[in-house]
């Protein structure tokens, strides 16, 4: 049974409980010109079991509405309820509610489908054979089970479309929005789409879309909110707006062109001249039942014969222009090459569907939300995600890997030997050296805010923050990936060093000892790269920003004894933190345990690493507007 046989068109536009409810909703983004309004005064209500449309060209205030029902942004007023919970007050519950597909697919291009679901239900807080139950039903559902163990950068456009679809419903939520949900995508793809947002709205899930496609509005919505520069000019079924603002076309063809010429000026219908083009004769009329025998009696009465007669509907373009003055003109859609493998047949999606979306009840038969795992769960689970990705990118990956080796040789080329010797106070020059190249290792620690990076561009972010996921989790792993970096270099670096002549007076714990040290300043820095990841949104910018820690360790003792240097630079040492943390590393390797000198490396490293970590997870939460 469907949606419109147990849910009739009143019942949805008056729903007294409704499952989406917006009031008066508005959002006003700053601009050099001034405040700009993307929504005004938007209100609607979404039934349960409903596929509401949203449809309105680029720039409209389409994918805004989505951002803020799916608590991406915060609205500048109004009100926005999700299953009965305010986006703003109650976000978390609204997230557990919620599914969310995006323009971007939002996928991690190195993973596999089967991964990615996989992972999806255990950041929902399933078992691993739950969730890979779980993977194997959407699998089917979406029709990629031949495809589940490839990389989803080798997937066609539409194949893409149909993992990030069934990724936003692993939980089996009770809303799902849909943002341009075919967009590119060709015909036999975007049909494919269509026929799975139907099933899944008579299975019971209650669909938000929004659209730019007359025909994909037409075919799919039970309502539709035509939405025009920021707010809703009309709402209704398709066919309620059709009759509202529309009219049907009476065509008639002729004879011949003089015949149709002539009566085109000389018959109204409705009060209405007709069009002649060529032999054909039409007319726009609001009642066609009675306007097509009134017609026909006139030609009859004049002896005027017809070879054919048409009535056609108004279409959504007609209401569309009706309404707003103008059509809508998609963006750029070309369509993707057509290489899909075969979705199930119509009858087997219906009985996939109600298996895979069927929500679990509570006591008392009502939906329940599913929690999600705990964050030190999600925080090892998106660490091996990263993990993973790090290992199927070796181009990438080794470079960052090889900065420690590259400072080691360098430094040892042109201060080894007698010059090294009495750089370092006459001591072990490697000894010397490894604490000053462990910090500049550190630096590779920004590449915590590269992957982040990637991930906002890829809109890999913003699907998770559509989950309930702790922020100080996903920003945990990302600073996580970032000092793992800077802890593999130092074991490296360490090793070559030991060639070289490196032998600590504290043995292996003062050597672990300085290794804490050297992963503190990383993982400051991870922090701070990932923070500036999160507000600018660009590689260039968080690689960049790392390089203001070079000279933080040029005015520091890091390429001579602190009772060597002079002037400003001893000035600006002191109160450098990068000082404090070269002295307490040389210490453990050239002088023995230092209780002092130690505390106070650690004491300057944890308060860096805590500060640019805070940094870090306050961006993260406040910074999605940007995303």
């Amino acid at each position: 049974m469907t949606t419109a046989q147990h849910l009739t068109e009143k019942d949805r536009a008056t729903s007294a409980d409704p499952v989406i409810d917006v009031t008066d909703l508005a959002k006003d983004y700053s601009s050099k010109s001034g405040p700009l309004h993307a929504l005004t005064g938007v209100s609607f209500q979404v039934a349960r079991g409903e596929i509401y449309g949203l449809l309105g060209p680029n720039g409209a205030g389409k994918s805004t509405t989505v951002r803020l029902l799916s608590t991406l942004a915060a609205p500048t007023s109004g009100t926005v309820r999700i299953a009965g919970h305010d986006t703003v007050t109650d976000d978390e519950a609204v997230r557990r509610s919620i599914g969310v597909a995006l323009q971007e697919t939002g996928l991690a291009e190195l993973a596999t489908a089967r991964e990615a679901l996989r992972q999806t239900g255990r950041l929902w807080g399933m078992s691993g054979d739950e969730a890979a139950a779980r993977a194997d039903e959407l699998l089917a559902l979406i029709g990629l089970e031949d495809a589940a163990d490839r990389l989803v950068k080798t997937y066609s456009g539409g194949m893409k479309r149909r993992l990030d679809l069934a990724l936003a419903l692993v939980h089996r939520p009770e809303v799902l929005f849909l943002d341009e949900p075919t967009n590119g995508l060709d015909p036999v793809a975007r049909r494919r789409v269509w026929d799975q947002v139907r099933a899944l709205r008579d299975a019971g899930t209650t669909v938000l879309l929004t659209t730019q496609y007359l025909e994909e509005a037409d075919q799919l919505a039970d309502r539709v909110a035509i939405i025009d520069g920021g707010k809703i000019v009309a709402e209704g079924t398709p066919d309620e707006l059709k009759r509202a603002h529309g009219a049907d076309t009476v065509e008639l063809v002729l004879a011949d062109e003089r015949s149709a010429a002539a009566l085109a000026a000389d018959v109204l219908v409705e009060g209405t001249a007709g069009r002649a083009t060529g032999n054909r004769l039409a007319y726009s009329v609001r009642n066609p039942d009675s306007a097509v025998p009134e017609l026909l009696l006139t030609l009859h009465s004049r002896k005027v014969r017809h070879h054919g007669l048409r009535v056609s509907r108004p279409s959504l373009d007609d209401v569309f222009i009706t309404l707003t003055g103008h059509g809508i003109a998609p963006g750029d859609d070309t369509p993707a090459e057509h290489d899909e493998p075969d979705a199930p047949t119509a009858e087997r999606l219906r009985s996939l569907t109600t298996a895979a979306t069927t929500p679990k009840t509570d006591a008392q038969g009502g939906a329940k939300a599913r929690k999600a795992a705990s964050p030190l769960t999600q925080t090892g689970l998106l660490l091996r995600r990263l993990l993973r990705e790090a290992l199927r990118n070796p181009a990438a990956t080794a470079p960052n890997l090889m900065i420690g080796t590259f400072f080691l040789f360098v430094y040892d080329g042109l201060l080894g030997g007698s010059a090294a010797a009495e750089a370092s106070g006459g001591g072990n020059y490697a000894n010397f050296l490894l604490p000053t190249i462990l910090l500049f290792t550190s630096l590779s620690g920004g590449a915590a805010g590269l992957t982040l990076v990637q991930d906002i561009e890829a809109g890999h972010l913003k699907r998770q923050l559509t989950m309930p996921l702790s922020r100080t989790a996903l920003m945990t792993s990302f600073t996580a990936i970032g000092a793992l970096m800077v802890l593999v270099q130092a074991v490296i670096v360490t090793l070559l060093s030991l060639t070289l002549g490196m032998s600590p007076e504290t043995g292996l714990p003062g050597l672990l000892a300085v290794f804490g040290l050297a992963l503190l300043w990383g993982l400051g820095i991870a922090g701070y790269s990932a923070a500036t990841a999160v507000m600018t949104g660009n590689a260039a910018a968080a690689q960049a920003a790392t390089l203001i820690f070079f000279p933080l360790l040029f005015i520091s003792p890091a390429l001579m004894p602190a009772s060597e240097l002079k002037g400003w630079i001893e000035t600006a040492s002191v109160v450098n933190p990068a000082t404090y943390l070269l002295e307490a590393m040389r210490g453990l390797l050239n002088e023995g345990w230092d209780a002092g000198q130690l505390a106070t490396g650690v004491g300057v490293g944890a308060g860096f690493a805590v500060l640019m970590l805070a940094w870090a997870a306050t961006a993260v939460k406040r910074g999605t507007s940007r995303m």
